[in-house]
């Protein structure tokens, strides 16, 4: 009777097995190792064992025994074929349209894309549509509730260019900035999808960045191609650079990105100030290439200064008879503008007891200092006026002078010395008034501060 009942056992287990697993698919569970499943043919086993047991115990533990040692062995079985419930796909998508409306981009190109977004909206039935428009930032376009079936179409908005109240947004395109308020309109449950529409002249931000967290994360990102539509001629100042190390008098190139539509010449002019400091004319590759533009340039004097290159065709290249389109769509994008901060030159308190020689040193020290020149009289009194300075020069002063005024007290002297320990630069030079012939011999600038 055992064998009997093991042998069907191992017959229906070969028998149901595949219907049994063909159901678990049907009701959304996948058998990921199926082939251990067979480790169920060991309960068949355990009963053939229990026929032929010698043991005495009463039937009712036997078949108590039976029953645990099967439901071990079927736990067992379980956890090696791991069974897994399916992740059901939604059937709903959640699509954002990304299109760039920078000043690059034509007309045509921006009524296509309308049309393209519109056709989905008005096909999207239970699917949701978004539209993200972008430029130097990136803002989403409310759309109204598409129609059902049967319903007159609310009328369906423009897509509007951005930079109305700043010229340098609409100038500039933020691929990756979009592309970041996109991710945050795709809604959780539905199948992600993003459609990017741009020329694809980025000048901020990093695309291949967020390209890959959208592969990281699976969400399509689609990019519709608009090449075909005739781009028209262009030219941008994308950006303006300077270097670090900025000093007065010092000279030192100033280096803007341009770009062109079309191959082109440019003049280009560069402004400190609203003053032109020099122009320059420059040959353009066009297409997608960015080329570079340097004029050197020398600021005077320190402050925060206004730095900008304006470039433009030249007049050869202008619109005129014969010529089906200007080479140049937008006059605002022409002009790049950035603040800097030039250190002013370090102030210096010149103090000199030789009349003779003032202006000489004066002379050589201006190019590079701005100098407060003073007779033997001006070391300062107050450390506030002494902290105006960033160094005090102090040459061939003697302590008294011919009329018996003293032209340095001690309390000029501590004066010095405060200064001097709080940061500020201290030179005393020599001479035939200076030190001891000067008469500093035991006095306070002796003993505390020129040690």
């Amino acid at each position: 009777m055992a064998a009997a009942l093991a042998v069907g056992g191992w017959a229906a287990a070969g028998a149901w097995g595949p219907a049994l697993l063909a159901g678990l698919a049907e009701r959304g569970y996948e058998v990921e190792r199926p082939e251990l499943a067979w480790a169920l043919m060991a309960i068949p086993a355990l009963v053939l064992a229990r026929a032929h047991s010698l043991s005495d115990l009463p039937r009712v533990q036997q078949a108590l025994s039976l029953l645990l040692k099967s439901a071990f062995v079927a736990a067992i079985a379980l956890s090696l074929v791991n069974v897994q419930e399916l992740e059901k796909e939604p059937k709903r998508s959640a699509i954002v349209y990304v299109v760039d409306v920078s000043e690059s981009v034509p007309d045509a190109v921006l009524e296509r894309a309308r049309e393209a977004v519109e056709a989905t909206w008005r096909a999207s039935g239970e699917h949701e549509v978004r539209l993200v428009v972008f430029a130097g930032e990136a803002r989403e376009v409310p759309l109204p509730r598409a129609p059902a079936e049967g319903e007159p179409a609310p009328a369906f908005p423009a897509l509007p260019r951005l930079g109305a109240q700043d010229a340098r947004v609409g100038q500039a395109t933020d691929v990756q900035g979009a592309l970041r308020l996109a991710f945050t309109l795709l809604a959780d449950g539905r199948l992600p999808r993003i459609v990017l529409v741009t020329d694809g002249l980025e000048t901020r931000g990093a695309v291949a960045a967020e390209l890959e967290t959208a592969r990281r994360f699976g969400i399509p990102v689609h990019y519709r191609d608009y090449t075909d539509v005739p781009r028209p001629g262009e030219v941008m100042v994308t950006g303006v650079s300077v270097p670090g190390n900025l000093r007065p008098n010092i000279p030192f190139a100033v280096k803007a990105t341009v770009r062109a539509t079309r191959a082109t010449t440019v003049e280009c002019a560069l402004t400190i100030d609203g003053e032109v400091v020099d122009t320059t004319e420059a040959a353009l590759a066009g297409g997608d290439a960015e080329d570079l533009v340097e004029i050197e340039a020398v600021v005077k004097q320190g402050g925060d200064k206004r730095v900008a290159m304006r470039c433009a065709p030249g007049e050869g290249e202008s619109e005129g008879a014969g010529r089906a389109a200007a080479p140049d769509r937008f006059a605002t994008n022409n002009r790049y503008e950035i603040p800097v901060k030039v250190p002013r030159k370090p102030r210096v308190l010149y103090v000199e007891g030789e009349r003779r020689y003032r202006n000489n040193l004066a002379a050589a020290l201006d190019r590079d200092f701005d100098i407060e020149l003073r007779g033997a009289r001006g070391v300062p009194s107050s450390l506030a006026d002494a902290k105006g300075f960033d160094l005090i020069f102090v040459s061939d002063v003697p302590r008294v002078g011919a009329m018996g005024y003293q032209n340095m007290t001690t309390t000029q002297m501590r004066v010095l010395e405060q200064y001097a320990r709080s940061g500020g630069g201290l030179i005393f030079a020599g001479g035939e008034n200076s030190f001891g012939p000067g008469g500093y011999t035991q006095t306070y600038l002796e003993r505390k501060v020129l040690p």
